[in-house]
């Protein structure tokens, strides 16, 4: 087992644990689910893709969540989410969240598929917004505690080893085109 592969499981398993003790500590969060379900999206293998993806989720959570409950007065079931992404998909786009359609659309079948859709409010809508913002956040903050130390450094050292290939490979080049 490499290093970095047992850097990536330790933070995946701690961001699970933290995320799970605190969904169900608190009693605010009514379902472990969601914030589970954040928390896994967004960690990533590469610490700077973790950024985006939890900003990309959180916002696709805000959007699908307004955009569904809007759309849940006018119609439900499949033509309520047909409804509810032919809004959704040019909001994300013209904001630059394109990254938080998966999610705003797992949240428009979540909501509308509820069997009854009438209990679908804004305090609804909050607290799922609020479970997703709880899992994005735990992923990051443990994403920082895991972040590798001497980024400078290691950043260097990988540029001096692709700069001394490039010119092994510039010189074998050059020794084959010679003959």
């Amino acid at each position: 087992m490499t290093s970095q592969l047992l850097r990536n499981t330790l933070k995946l398993t701690a961001t699970m644990f933290l995320t799970a003790a605190l969904a169900v500590h608190y009693q605010r969060i009514q379902f472990v689910y969601y914030p589970l379900t954040a928390a896994l999206i967004v960690v990533d293998d590469n610490d700077d893709q973790t950024w985006k993806a939890a900003g990309g989720r959180i916002f696709g959570t805000i959007v699908g969540g307004l955009v569904t409950f809007l759309v849940h007065t006018i119609a439900s079931g499949w033509a309520g989410v047909l409804l509810s992404l032919l809004i959704m998909i040019p909001v994300l786009r013209l904001f630059g969240w394109s990254s938080g359609l998966g999610t705003a659309s797992t949240i428009c079948v979540m909501f509308l598929m509820i069997p009854g859709y009438s209990a679908l409010n804004w305090d609804y809508v909050f607290n799922r917004t609020l479970d997703t913002t709880v899992g994005c956040g735990v992923g990051l903050v443990v994403g920082l505690l895991f972040w590798p130390r001497n980024r400078r450094d290691d950043l260097r050292s990988l540029e001096a080893g692709m700069r001394h290939q490039l010119v092994q490979q510039l010189a074998a080049y050059r020794a084959w085109i010679q003959g």
